[in-house]
């Protein structure tokens, strides 16, 4: 944490919000800041605990609005430590700065409370610590903030809102153990790292102390990240694209060729685009990637064309309707994966970028974070030393900066298969091809079996006693093709109900789903292809079976069993979970 009598620690994102339409005067969403309540600062921190000073993620919103507004009407002005631009949306005045030129006057009048208990005098129970530095840009902090803050947490402690700085800060934080800082972190079940374009926090020695109050109590330790930049514009190019090459390839099979492709193509071709999201999905976001995910817009709008094309061709012919149904089912799902590929190079591309900014200025040891108080610094190492856990901090920020999180599960995994980068981030675009190919196989499949059974049915109703649903009522086969689509249906419900703070168990699922379903599921569509090109089909029914009946149970028992109980399992067990998570 950082304080203005401390340096630059404290807690942490970018976004244009726009000014909001109810500042009237001095007053901005009810609040008179020209002209708060008066009450008696010093009394009022002695009598609200520590825990309890603490803003919620909408007073992050209004400080954005009312530094906005105190920079256009030049009340805040850049100093030779900060030469802000009034036009800059982006980054905004460092902390230090709107410390200094805002909060301390607004608070100065309202009583010399913090921004915190001056806004709710009763206080907030913290459940969100928040740790950042003060030489970072008000905007960029805030942004990160509103764009990371976790979905079951509702009040932060963040030391620029939650401490005095009108009054002795310095006071407080005598014994680092019972300072403000401690006593909110001990309340907190995790606490959020804002990463800046300055420095690293871990080069403060106060930000190094929350890291190791975070270790000892075992909380779970995430990173604050920037909104993903041209996600959107980067999207829609992608799905235009899709769509330009779709309509293209549509107008060609139906004005010229008149006809639709045999199936053998419309393999290859889909194959072809799920090699191109493989590849682009098992290597870093680079150039390479760009260019993979741009002859996969090519394919994926082609395959979506001939899929549509020859479902609609059967439908009216009524043969193989299921067959190309599921084939069309697989095409939606390769252009919904190329689309998820390009959020997942964004992301991981900004992962990067944050991990860079932790790294910048960190040496990789606490011991060399410094402190503009030395006396600080003392205390802090030598209830480090005492505690003997610098080590277990060095190594708890380590995986943060590779992971991207650290969390008791994760520092625990990660101790047993070494560090594997970028663990905590998951990979969203194999994972929606796999499960949209595993849920719609079993669909197919029904119907598949029905179209089968109501042409023996119409050819020999003598032989078909009940009709079509008794038959399908008592053929293995239904009950297989169910089987498979529930457990898809089930995983799906797991995979939503894992908590948005347990990152390595939501990555560990999705890749337990790639890995282990979709190499199946691979062998699967290869054979299914070359059944409906001329073989008996009895392969693909028998590996049905197999997929449905052995691989689905195993990528839900995995899935659920989560990396922690995985990596403890006898001879493999570390080698599955790097395996998975490589």
């Amino acid at each position: 944490a950082g304080m203005s009598s401390v340096g630059p620690c404290g807690s942490g994102g970018p976004g244009d919000l726009d000014m909001p339409a109810d500042v009237v005067g001095g007053a901005l969403d009810g609040f008179n800041f020209e002209q708060p309540p008066v009450r008696d600062g010093a009394r009022l921190h002695r009598e609200v605990p520590a825990e309890r000073w603490c803003v919620k993620r909408k007073d992050l919103v209004q400080f954005r609005h009312l530094v906005r507004r105190w920079v256009a009407e030049e009340r805040m002005a850049p100093t030779e430590s900060d030469e802000f631009s009034a036009s800059d949306n982006r980054i905004g005045p460092r902390i230090y700065t709107v410390t200094g030129q805002l909060i301390v006057p607004i608070t100065s009048r309202a009583g010399q409370t913090s921004w915190a208990l001056m806004l709710r005098p009763e206080g907030l129970l913290c459940d969100l610590f928040v740790t950042h530095c003060w030489a970072e840009g008000v905007y960029e902090f805030i942004d990160k903030m509103l764009h990371s803050w976790p979905a079951k947490a509702h009040n932060a402690y963040c030391c620029m809102f939650s401490n005095p700085q009108c009054l002795d800060i310095n006071g407080l934080i005598q014994s680092p153990r019972e300072s403000p800082f401690a006593r909110a972190l001990h309340a907190a079940p995790r606490m959020i790292v804002v990463p800046n374009q300055t420095c690293s926090i871990y080069g403060r020695v106060w930000c190094v102390y929350e890291a190791f109050l975070a270790y000892s109590e075992s909380k779970v330790i995430l990173t604050a990240s920037s909104p993903l930049p041209n996600l959107v514009p980067n999207v829609a190019l992608v799905l235009l694209s899709i769509l330009a090459n779709f309509g293209v390839a549509l107008t060609i099979l139906i004005f010229m060729l008149g006809t639709a492709i045999e199936t053998v193509v419309v393999a290859v071709l889909m194959f072809a685009n799920f090699a191109f999201l493989l590849v682009a999905w098992l290597i870093r976001p680079s150039h390479i990637t760009l260019a993979i995910e741009c002859a996969s817009t090519v394919l994926a709008g082609v395959v979506l064309a001939l899929a549509a094309h020859a479902f609609w061709v059967s439908l009216h012919a009524g043969e193989q309707v299921a067959y190309n149904m599921y084939v069309l089912f697989c095409a939606i799902a390769l252009c919904v994966s190329t689309l998820a590929a390009e959020v997942d190079r964004l992301r991981l591309n900004q992962g990067h970028l944050e991990a860079k900014q932790l790294r910048k200025g960190y040496t990789g040891t606490v011991r060399d974070a410094t402190s503009t108080v030395l006396e600080d610094k003392e205390k802090i190492m030598e209830e480090l030393a005492t505690s003997g856990l610098e080590h277990e901090v060095d190594y708890a920020i380590e995986v943060l900066l590779v992971a991207g999180a650290s969390t008791p599960t994760l520092r625990e995994v990660l101790l047993r298969t070494g560090m594997v980068d970028q663990a905590a981030y998951s990979k969203a675009s194999l994972a929606v091809f796999v499960w949209v190919v595993w849920v719609s196989r079993g669909i197919s499949r029904i119907l598949g079996r029905a179209e089968v059974l109501g042409d023996f049915c119409a050819s020999a109703p003598d032989e078909c006693p009940g009709g079509i649903a008794a038959m399908m009522f008592t053929d293995p086969n239904v009950y297989v093709a169910l089987t498979g689509s529930l457990a898809a249906l089930t995983w799906l419900v797991f995979f939503w109900h894992i908590p948005k703070d347990a990152p390595l168990r939501r990555s560990f699922a999705m890749r337990v789903l790639v890995y282990v379903l979709g190499v199946s599921e691979l062998f699967v569509l290869i054979v299914q292809f070359a059944e409906f090109a001329g073989s008996d089909g009895a392969e693909s029914l028998w590996l049905d079976r197999v997929i449905a009946l052995g691989v689905s149970p195993a990528t839900l028992a995995l899935s659920a069993a989560g990396p922690a109980r995985v990596v403890h399992t006898p001879v493999l067990g570390s080698c599955l979970v790097r395996i998975f998570l490589a």
